[in-house]
C-alpha cells in the first residue's frame, strides 16, 4: 500500500494531493490511501479517487496518541511507501525515525526551513525522502539537505484542481472571495473585493466561498466570475497561473509559520514562479508516479 501523507490545516494540502492523484495510473490507485488531518476534509471526500482517512481529533491533540495511531495505521494497511506532502518528516516531525525501512517521496511545496527544523528538533539519523520532487523553489539550505540525503527533482508546473478551460470570458463582471482563513483575514479580503467592485462598477456584494459551503473543488464554481480575491497560498497561486487570461486573481499574502506567501506572490508576478505553459498537474503527476514506480514496491510486480 502507498500512503499519501497530506497532513495540514485548510484544504491546500488535500487539493494538491487530489490534483496529483487524479492523474495517477489507474492500476496504481488501487494501492493508495490518502491520510489527512484537516477539519474541512469531508467536503473533499466525494472526489477522492482512493480511500481518504481522517486522523482522529483526539490523536491530533496528543503526540503520544498520534504516534500510537500512526504505528497502528502503517501496520494495518501494510504500507510499503509514503508520499509526503510539503513536510519531509511529517507536520510535527513524527516521521523522522518512524518505520525507517519505508521509502519516502516528497512533494515539496515551499517550506520555511529554519522554522520547520525548529519544530522537528534533532534530525541526526532522521529518515529522509529518497526523492524530493520540488514543485516550488526552496531555500538553499533545504535544497542542499535534500540533495545530501537523496535525489532532487525539479517539477515547476502548477499543481491545481483548476483546469485551463475553466473561466468564461465576456460575461458580466462579478467578484468573489475564496478563503478558509481567520475572520480577520476574511475582512482584509472583503476590503479588497469591495475596492475592485467599486473600481469596475460591479453591483451587489462579493460572493464568499468558504469550506463550509460544501463546494469542492471551488475552482470549478468560479466560471461565472471575472475577478477572484484570495490569499497567496499555493492553491490560490497555482489556480491563478492555470486560469491566467480567463479569470483575474487578486492575491493577498498572509503570514504563515511554514510558508512565505509574499515570496510566492512576488515570484508569480515576476513570471518566475512556475511554468504553466510547459505543463500542469498532469506533468508533475507523471514525475511523481514514475518515481514511485522506480522504487520497485511489492505490489508493482
Amino acid at each position: 500500500m502507498i500512503l499519501y501523507y497530506a497532513l495540514g490545516g485548510g484544504l491546500g494540502h488535500i487539493s494538491r494531493s487530489l490534483a496529483l492523484l487524479a492523474h495517477a495510473p489507474q492500476p496504481l490507485l488501487q494501492s493508495v490511501r490518502l491520510l489527512v488531518s484537516s477539519r474541512s476534509a469531508e467536503v473533499a471526500r466525494p472526489i477522492s479517487p482512493c480511500p481518504m482517512d481522517l486522523v482522529p481529533e483526539r490523536a491530533m491533540a496528543d503526540r503520544r496518541l498520534y504516534a500510537r495511531f500512526l504505528d497502528e495505521y502503517l501496520h494495518r494497511h501494510d504500507v510499503s511507501c509514503i508520499v509526503v506532502d510539503t513536510f519531509p518528516f511529517g507536520l510535527l516531525g513524527e516521521l523522522r525515525y518512524r518505520a525507517p525501512r519505508l521509502p519516502r517521496v516528497l512533494v515539496g511545496r515551499y517550506l520555511r526551513w529554519d522554522a520547520y527544523r525548529e519544530r522537528c528538533g534533532d534530525l541526526a539519523g532522521a529518515v529522509w525522502p529518497r526523492v524530493s520532487i520540488l514543485i516550488e523553489d526552496q531555500e538553499e539550505a533545504c535544497r542542499e539537505e535534500a540533495a545530501r540525503h537523496g535525489r532532487v527533482v525539479t517539477a515547476p508546473w502548477p499543481v491545481s484542481l483548476a483546469r485551463p478551460m475553466d473561466g468564461v470570458t465576456g460575461i458580466r463582471p462579478a467578484c468573489c472571495i475564496v478563503h478558509s482563513g481567520s475572520p480577520e483575514e476574511m475582512d482584509r479580503l472583503m476590503l479588497e473585493a469591495r475596492r475592485i467592485m467599486a473600481e469596475r462598477e460591479m453591483e451587489g456584494a462579493p460572493e464568499i466561498f468558504t469550506p463550509d459551503r460544501g463546494l469542492f473543488p471551488v475552482e470549478r464554481s468560479l466560471v461565472r466570475f471575472t475577478d477572484v480575491v484570495s490569499g497567496a497560498g499555493y492553491a490560490g497561486c497555482s489556480a491563478a497561473a492555470v486560469m491566467k487570461g480567463r479569470v483575474r486573481y487578486h492575491l493577498h499574502p498572509f503570514p504563515r509559520r511554514f510558508d512565505d506567501q509574499a515570496l510566492r506572490l512576488r515570484r508569480l508576478n515576476e513570471g518566475t514562479w512556475g511554468d504553466v505553459s510547459a505543463g500542469d498537474a498532469a506533468r508533475t503527476a507523471a514525475v511523481l508516479w514514475g518515481e514511485v514506480a522506480c522504487l520497485k514496491l511489492p505490489f508493482s510486480g
